[in-house]
C-alpha cells in the first residue's frame, strides 16, 4: 500500500500547515497526482482504525491519553469518483483539520478496482472539554462623603449613596454614618466598587495570503531537498515564501515523484501591548462652612500625597461668600515625562581671516551663523587668544542640537457644573434633567450625567451636578472581503493570474489579497483561478505642520540685523503664526548688518 508522505518524515525542520487549505486545496491535490497515475493499495470496506497506522495530517497514535471527545461522521464521493485508500485517508485527513479535529476512523465503501474505492466515510473526533472560566476581575472602591444642613433619614441616605455609585457605574461598598440628628444622620460616608475591566486584546494582524500550487515535473523521481529548493525558487518567483511542502508517490530510496507547494506572503508581526491602565481614585467633601479655594487646593495635594499619588483634577462646587462649600478630587498616579534625548555637541576651533582682531560680539554672530550651517544651534563661545583691548583672534564654539520638548497632555474633555442652589427653586429630577440637556446643549456638549444635590420636598432637589461630555462617534464597521472566481478556460502562468486579480480587484475599488489556483496545464499554468478582493482601507492625511522655516533677504543687500527680524516677524504675523527663532547669517559692511537671515514660524 501506498501512502501519502509528510515531510516531517524526511526533514523534520519543516512542519505541515494544513489547515490553512482547507477543501480549497483538494481540487489541486487530485490535480498534482492525476487520477490516473494514482496507484492501488491493500484496500479493505471494513473500518481501520487510524490510532494505530501512521497517516499525515496529524493523525494520533495509540498510546495517546483518552479524554472526552466530540465525534462526526462525513462520507464523500459518488458514481464518477475512483481514489485508493491513500488518498482517501489524505482528503479525510484535511477535512477534519479544516473542522479543528482529528481524523479516527475511515470506512471504504464501492469498491472500483484494485485497492481503490469510489466513496469514503470520516469519522472526526475531538476534545469537547471546555477550557476554565476566566477568573473575576479584581475590585477597585473609592470613599465617597455627603453632607447636608438638615437632618435626613438612613433610608434616603441610603438611596443617595445608591444613586451616587450608580452615575459613575459603580456598586455600594461599605457604608459609616455621621453626625446624628434628629430621625437621621446630617452626613454619609461610603465605598464606590466595580471591577477593572482588563484591556481589550490587540487587533490581529493582517490575514496572510497564500496559496497551494501543484509541482511541475510530476512523474520525476526527487528527493525530499530537491523539492524544497524548486518550492523556494517557485513561491520567490512571486515574491512570496514557501510556507509548507507535501510529497507523495514515493519512488526508490526516500524519493518522490509528485509534490505540491503552500506559498504564502510574509507574515507582519502583531503590534506590541497596550500599557496597563492607570489606577484612580475619586473623593467627594462637603463642609457646614465657607472654605477659601487656596485651602481647598492644600488639602486637595495633602490626600492625594498620603496616597502616594497625584492631583489630576480638582472641582469646587457650591459656591459662598469666600469660597466653596463642596469639592470633588480625582488622584491618578504621577506620569513622568519621558527623559528628553540626549543632546549632540560638536566643539571647532574657528580663527579669525587674515589675523583680524574681533570683539566678542562679533565672534558670537560668526559662531551663530556657523553653528547654523551645520544645521545645530550656538550652546557657548570661548575665547582664546587675545589681542587689543577687548578683541580675541581666535574662539573655540560649541554648537548643539535644539532638544524639543514634549507637548502638554490635553485637558480633560469632560466638564461638571452646579444648577441651581441660589435660585431657591425646588424641582424634581426629571425637570432638572431636561435643563441639564438644555445647558449641555448650548456648550456643544452633550448630557453625560445629573447628580442630586439638596433635597427639598418629598421628590424634588434645589440643585443637581451636571456632567457634560463630547458626542463619541463609533467607529465604522470592519471591510468585508468577496471571494470571486475568474472565468476559466485559458492557461495563465501564476504571474498573469496575479495581475489580473489585482486589476479585477481594483475596478471593485478593493484590494488583491489573496489567490487559489487549479487545474495545472501547459508548463507552469493554470487554468482556474480566484480571488480574494478585501476593501482598500485609506490611512488618515497628515496633520499639517506646525511651524515652517523661511530665508529672509537676499546676497544683493546689506542692513542692519533688526531690520531683517522685523520682516520676519511680519512674515510669520501675516500668516496666522509666531517668530520662535531666528539667526543672521552672512554679514556685510559694517558690524550688525547682514544680508539674509533664517527664522522659524510656528503656532
Amino acid at each position: 500500500m501506498r501512502n501519502a508522505k509528510n515531510l516531517s518524515k524526511a526533514e523534520p525542520g519543516l512542519r505541515r500547515r494544513l489547515s490553512a487549505v482547507g477543501f480549497l486545496g483538494l481540487p489541486l491535490y487530485a490535480a498534482a497526482l492525476g487520477f490516473s497515475a494514482l496507484l492501488g493499495g491493500c484496500g479493505t470496506e471494513e473500518p481501520i482504525d487510524l490510532q494505530n497506522e501512521s497517516v499525515s495530517q496529524g493523525v494520533g497514535s495509540a498510546d495517546a491519553p483518552t479524554e472526552p471527545a466530540l465525534c462526526l461522521k462525513e462520507t464523500q464521493g459518488g458514481a464518477t469518483s475512483c481514489k485508493d485508500e491513500a488518498t482517501w485517508k489524505s482528503y479525510g485527513s484535511m477535512f477534519c483539520m479544516g473542522k479543528k479535529l482529528t481524523l479516527k476512523n475511515i470506512t471504504f465503501n464501492n469498491r472500483c478496482g484494485v485497492g481503490q474505492f469510489r466513496e469514503a466515510t470520516y469519522e472526526c473526533c475531538g476534545s469537547s472539554m471546555p477550557p476554565p472560566p476566566p477568573p473575576p476581575p479584581p475590585m477597585l472602591c473609592s470613599t465617597e462623603t455627603l453632607a447636608t444642613r438638615s437632618c435626613l433619614d438612613d433610608k434616603s441616605w441610603a438611596l443617595k449613596a445608591q444613586d451616587f455609585c450608580k452615575s459613575k457605574m459603580a456598586t455600594v461598598g461599605t457604608v459609616s454614618y455621621g453626625a446624628a440628628c434628629m430621625g437621621g444622620h446630617l452626613d454619609i460616608k461610603f465605598q464606590c466598587c466595580t471591577g477593572v475591566t482588563p484591556p481589550p486584546p490587540p487587533p490581529p494582524p493582517p490575514p496572510t495570503m497564500c496559496m497551494w500550487a501543484p509541482a511541475m515535473g510530476a512523474g520525476t523521481c526527487r528527493m525530499p531537498d530537491a523539492w524544497k529548493m524548486e518550492g523556494i525558487n517557485f513561491c520567490s518567483s512571486m515574491k512570496m515564501e514557501l510556507h509548507d511542502l507535501k510529497l507523495d508517490r514515493a519512488c526508490m530510496t526516500g524519493g518522490y515523484a509528485a509534490a505540491q507547494y503552500e506559498c504564502c506572503s510574509p507574515a507582519t508581526p502583531p503590534p506590541p501591548p497596550p500599557p496597563p491602565p492607570t489606577m484612580c481614585t475619586t473623593e467627594t467633601w462637603a463642609v457646614m462652612t465657607c472654605v477659601d479655594d487656596v485651602s481647598w487646593k492644600r488639602r486637595a495635594e495633602d490626600s492625594c500625597k498620603m496616597k502616594g499619588l497625584a492631583i489630576k483634577d480638582l472641582k469646587l462646587d457650591r459656591a459662598c461668600a469666600t469660597g466653596h462649600q463642596a469639592a470633588t478630587l480625582v488622584c491618578c498616579p504621577a506620569t513622568p515625562p519621558p527623559p528628553p534625548p540626549p543632546a549632540m555637541c560638536i566643539s571647532d576651533h574657528l580663527t579669525s581671516p587674515a589675523g583680524m582682531c574681533m570683539a566678542m560680539d562679533a565672534w558670537k554672530r560668526q559662531a551663530d551663523t556657523y553653528c547654523t550651517s551645520k544645521k545645530l544651534a550656538l550652546k557657548d563661545v570661548r575665547p582664546g587668544r587675545s589681542c587689543g583691548m577687548t578683541g580675541y583672534s581666535d574662539v573655540t564654539v560649541d554648537c548643539c542640537s535644539v532638544v524639543t520638548p514634549p507637548p502638554p497632555p490635553p485637558p480633560g474633555m469632560c466638564v461638571s457644573s452646579n444648577l441651581g442652589g441660589t435660585t431657591g427653586v425646588c424641582a424634581p429630577l426629571d425637570a432638572w434633567k431636561r435643563q441639564a440637556e438644555a445647558f449641555c446643549s448650548s456648550k456643544k456638549l452633550a448630557l453625560k450625567d445629573v447628580r442630586p444635590g439638596k433635597s427639598c420636598g418629598m421628590t424634588g432637589y434645589s440643585d443637581v451636578i451636571v456632567d457634560c461630555c463630547p458626542v463619541v462617534t463609533p467607529p465604522p464597521p470592519p471591510p468585508m472581503c468577496t471571494e470571486n472566481a475568474a472565468p476559466a478556460g485559458a492557461c495563465k502562468t501564476p504571474d498573469i493570474w496575479t495581475r489580473e486579480g489585482t486589476a479585477f480587484c481594483a475596478a471593485k475599488r478593493a484590494t488583491l489579497s489573496g489567490i487559489s489556483l487549479d487545474k495545472v496545464c501547459g508548463m507552469g499554468g493554470f487554468s482556474e483561478a480566484k480571488f480574494r478582493c478585501c476593501p482598500t482601507v485609506t490611512p488618515p492625511p497628515p496633520p499639517p505642520p506646525a511651524c515652517v522655516a523661511a530665508v529672509v533677504g537676499s546676497p544683493m543687500m546689506c542692513v542692519d540685523e533688526a531690520r531683517l527680524k522685523a520682516e520676519a516677524d511680519r512674515t510669520c504675523t501675516a500668516r496666522g503664526l509666531k517668530l520662535t527663532s531666528f539667526s543672521a547669517f552672512s554679514s556685510c559692511g559694517a558690524p550688525g548688518q547682514f544680508s539674509q537671515a533664517k527664522f522659524e514660524c510656528c503656532k
